[in-house]
């Protein structure tokens, strides 16, 4: 059953149960023309948002165009697969405002191809979708692109949802209802993040390769290699081991990395940093479950092996 967002959380007027459908104010006289009004309104704008200024840019190829940050040089254009309409009529009509340029999939197969056509900053993923499945969506997407963040956005509240997600590669994840407000935060936050690192990787790095032995991680291009071999990582994970390698000895509580790597206000678990080591560990120990690189502190975190030097 659809959620209905409504014309309150459009303007910024948050009701108590907005995202489910029957929230309504009573129709009391005063209440009732104010809601006639912001009906009005909200028609306008999903007239607006449907319009021909809202289709994706095409080149004379048929492929979506890039659209960039003057700036920073960051992609602004986001994939929203969503198959409820209010929502993406909302999302659009806000992150536009906000300068990004949103594109729209309703089913997980068209998502899945807008995203192979087109080249893009982020991608918003709902779990439940036709045809296919937001998690089969994110496992696609993760098999060819390590890098660009995605955020689940789900009525899935358990926490076992949510860790699979983030195991399965999404940097970020969303229960509905939620705050449009919050939802644009948490896109600035990785934004913020990714720029961040792109630029201390330009200023303090620069082709500084940090080298464990086996292990290589060259902080300027965002790659590693373990034996020689290229290593996939996500935008997570490879912050997570970046995190760790640049200080080697160095003990960090779970809390400290969630911190760092996931921002404060991200609404993760500190077994969340778990998964990641996990997932980090299979990606770049010999054995990982003996793993001679990321150690375990017992009690408190993690720390990076001091066994090798680094140059």
């Amino acid at each position: 059953m659809s959620q209905n967002y409504g014309v309150f959380e459009t303007f910024g007027i948050r009701q108590a149960g907005i995202g489910h459908e029957n929230s309504c104010p009573r129709p009391t006289t005063k209440i009732l023309a104010i809601t006639v009004s912001f009906c009005y309104m909200n028609s306008y704008i999903n007239k607006m948002i449907t319009s021909d200024d809202f289709k994706p840019d095409l080149n004379p190829a048929g492929r979506m165009t890039s659209y960039m940050d003057a700036t920073t040089g960051a992609i602004r254009r986001i994939l929203l697969i969503e198959d409820e309409r209010d929502l993406i009529d909302l999302l659009t009509h806000h992150l536009t405002a906000e300068g990004y340029k949103v594109d729209a999939a309703a089913d997980g197969e068209a998502g899945l191809r807008a995203f192979q056509a087109g080249q893009y900053g982020m991608v918003l993923l709902d779990w439940m979708l036709p045809s296919m499945s937001g998690i089969d969506v994110l496992r696609e997407i993760r098999a060819s692109d390590t890098r660009t963040p995605v955020v689940m956005l789900t009525g899935r509240v358990q926490e076992s949802d949510k860790v699979l997600g983030l195991e399965l590669g999404c940097d970020d994840y969303l229960a509905k209802p939620f705050s449009v407000r919050e939802l644009t935060a948490r896109i600035k936050a990785l934004y913020r993040r990714i720029e961040r690192a792109e630029e201390m990787g330009r200023i303090t790095s620069g082709d500084r390769i940090l080298d464990f032995g086996p292990l290589k991680i060259d902080h300027g291009k965002r790659k590693v290699q373990i034996h020689g071999e290229p290593v996939q990582l996500t935008v997570k994970e490879y912050d997570l081991l970046h995190t760790l390698a640049a200080q080697p000895g160095r003990t960090y509580s779970r809390r400290q990395l969630l911190d760092t790597v996931w921002d404060q206000d991200a609404d993760v678990f500190e077994h969340t940093v778990n998964s990641h080591v996990n997932r980090l560990r299979s990606k770049i120990e010999d054995n990982p479950n003996r793993p001679r690189l990321i150690l375990t502190v017992w009690g408190i975190g993690y720390r990076f092996t001091e066994e090798f030097s680094k140059i």
